[in-house]
């Protein structure tokens, strides 16, 4: 940020060229004082907190170097099973492709210690057909830790356990392969579309865009507020997150 100010009028003289106030047409005037502020962050809290703070994170880092290095041991409940897809362009053609399944998790327990957020666990297509994750599951499973866009995801897992099955119907790889061709794009991005199992917000591959995502349509609805999966979902799972508002009675 800049600051300005004449030297003249700082010392309550007049102007030779009667202006009152700096402005544009005083660039190059000799009288013109040039100011620049540096603005930093500064920690709101007090000292004792903010170094308190700095320690956790640091020892917290620590920990995430150590784990990144190591089979890591885990365990919770899953949130969520959905495709892990991605838009690539080819010969400047748009194409969906399936990577395999992200598997989300709220909290659970990353090498024997409580972790109270978010974390994912990608699996290969195979390896969903074979498991059969779904919503409710508790597992406990061993993987090598990767720091994607800032978040924990887990690969190249193994040695899984579970302790209950969920009752949920499992999503398989031939789903996936027909929400390929049967996807629609919701380009406004309902909130309710990215809370339901059948949104997906999926990342564009363009290296002359940079990058960008868009929110598709698992089930193909073609507008999100005619949408009636949460009543034909006999499961019930989905209906908290009914789109349409208007019409649905399963709507919040």
């Amino acid at each position: 940020m800049f600051h300005w100010k004449c030297k003249l009028l700082a010392k309550r003289k007049k102007c030779f060229r009667n202006f009152s106030v700096v402005g544009r047409k005083c660039f190059n005037c000799k009288y013109l004082v040039e100011q620049k502020e540096h603005q930093y962050p500064q920690f709101l809290n007090p000292v004792e907190d903010a170094d308190a703070f700095f320690e956790r994170f640091e020892q917290f880092e620590e920990w995430v170097n150590a784990l990144s290095t190591r089979r890591v041991h885990c365990e919770g409940t899953i949130q969520s099973v959905k495709p892990d897809m991605i838009f690539r362009y080819d010969q400047n053609k748009k194409h969906l492709r399936l990577r395999g399944f992200l598997v989300s998790f709220n909290e659970g327990f990353i090498d024997n210690r409580y972790f109270t957020d978010r974390f994912y666990l990608h699996l290969s297509s195979e390896l969903q057909n074979r498991l059969l994750l779904r919503e409710a599951d508790e597992i406990e499973f061993d993987a090598n830790l990767k720091i994607v866009k800032g978040r924990f995801e887990f690969i190249k897992a193994g040695r899984f356990e579970f302790m209950m099955r969920g009752k949920s119907k499992p999503i398989k790889k031939s789903d996936a392969l027909v929400a390929l061709n049967t996807y629609t794009v919701q380009k406004n991005q309902p909130s309710k579309c990215l809370g339901c199992k059948f949104g997906l917000l999926t990342d564009i591959q363009n290296k002359y865009t940079g990058n960008q995502r868009e929110l598709i349509c698992l089930k193909g609805v073609a507008d999100y507020r005619e949408c009636a999966v949460s009543i034909l979902d006999s499961s019930e799972d989905n209906r908290d997150f009914c789109a349409n508002d208007q019409y649905c009675n399963h709507a919040l």
